[in-house]
């Protein structure tokens, strides 16, 4: 095992970028062994205090170091690393991610928190599992369902592909056309590929519903909870998207995520490219990429129904899609939802806990009791009960 000074000088060559392979080999064993995590974590914490003696120890100026040398292990041949030390890698990159963006920029007091977890009461991340619903009320567990040809409706033919995604064929004129849903339970994700090509990821809790065919002068969608597009170009026929029956987006072909879950604020359309328009009430906004438009859900108390945020954090908005959680600038009840979506699990509160605020990111495919440790970090409390994780005081 590497002493303390022998994993800062590791650390210290692999920020210059002048370690040997030799020495390259060597970090990424560190990296990868359990054991070495509290080293690595305090030399971390060395290394940036005296690298910002001024004492502004921002996520920005200290983000790109540490992605520097969790890639330590892309040196080295997959075989090197045995794979039970590369799983735990995935925990150790996290833990140090959310560290730096947490304990470490925001320096707490070294109480740590609790997080208990009853022998064999651990809870598994979510994966791809969704309902189909088609014409006729048949329902198609997506999960357990073969890969290749699953129905058939007109001429149009449903296929479940090896990658886990649905996929919409047309042979020939539609036929008959039927409405259909895809839903997404808690804990749940899915990908699909609409009848015009149109790409769509749907997120935990989330449903769309369309025709088995585009046949009409406008291709109308109505989704709930959260999804990504990737809109197939036809500007014959518009895309429209019905939002929760609050709000409407009219689209050409553009890249967007809309985030319209029940229980947050409001309903948040986020563009990476081209442009839509957004229509709540009598509100209309059009928005370019990079840009976010915030609609109210009716009945709230908003002077604008629709606004608009310039500068949105698009790698934040879409994570969830790309298999991460990121937490930069969420507080608690924030991450607690999206926690909540992704296991399965009820949240519950007791005392006046405090709001923190995170920074970070973490990967999807972790177990909530590796989710906890590494929020543990801050000076939170947790314990699970069942399926209800109580957020302590």
């Amino acid at each position: 095992m590497a002493n303390m000074e022998r994993i800062r000088y590791l650390l210290e060559h692999r920020l210059a970028g002048d370690l040997t392979a030799a020495e390259k080999q060597e970090l990424a064993l560190v990296l990868a062994d359990a054991e070495q995590a509290a080293g690595v974590h305090e030399q971390l914490q060395v290394l940036m205090q005296e690298s910002l003696p001024d004492g502004e120890i921002t996520v920005s100026r200290w983000d790109k170091n540490i992605h520097a040398i969790l890639d330590a292990d892309k040196d080295m041949a997959p075989r090197q690393i045995p794979f039970y030390k590369r799983y735990w890698w995935a925990a150790a990159a996290a833990f140090i991610l959310l560290a730096g963006g947490t304990y470490l920029w925001q320096m707490p007091a070294k109480k740590q928190s609790v997080a208990t977890l009853q022998p064999g009461n651990d809870i598994a991340p979510g994966g791809n599992k969704a309902i189909l619903t088609i014409g006729g009320g048949r329902h198609i567990v997506l999960d357990s369902a073969a890969n290749g040809a699953i129905a058939q409706q007109g001429n149009v033919r449903i296929v479940k592909m090896n990658n886990g995604q649905l996929v919409y064929n047309l042979n020939g004129n539609a036929g008959e056309v039927w409405m259909n849903t895809m839903a997404t339970p808690v804990g749940g994700q899915y990908q699909l590929t609409l009848p015009d090509g149109t790409k769509v990821w749907l997120n935990a809790a989330s449903s769309i519903s369309y025709p088995s065919a585009f046949v009409e002068k406008e291709r109308k969608v109505t989704i709930r909870g959260e999804a990504y597009f990737e809109i197939a170009r036809d500007k014959a026929r518009p895309f429209k998207v019905n939002v929760n029956d609050e709000s409407e987006i009219d689209v050409l072909g553009t890249h967007f995520n809309v985030n319209a879950y029940a229980d947050e604020a409001a309903a948040r359309t986020t563009l990476l490219e081209g442009s839509v328009k957004i229509s709540a009430g009598a509100a209309r906004v059009v928005i370019q990429p990079g840009q976010q438009a915030v609609a109210q859900h009716p009945g709230s108390n908003a002077q604008q129904p629709v606004s608009i945020v310039n500068g949105a954090d698009l790698e934040q908005v879409i994570a969830w899609k790309n298999g991460r959680f990121n937490f930069n600038g969420a507080d608690l009840h924030t991450v607690m939802r999206q926690l909540s979506r992704w296991y399965g699990i009820n949240v519950k509160y007791e005392g006046n806990v405090a709001d923190e605020v995170f920074q970070g990111e973490l990967t999807r495919d972790l177990n909530l009791s590796q989710v906890l440790r590494i929020l543990g970090k801050m000076e939170i409390k947790f314990r699970i009960e069942g399926k209800t994780l109580v957020v302590m005081q």
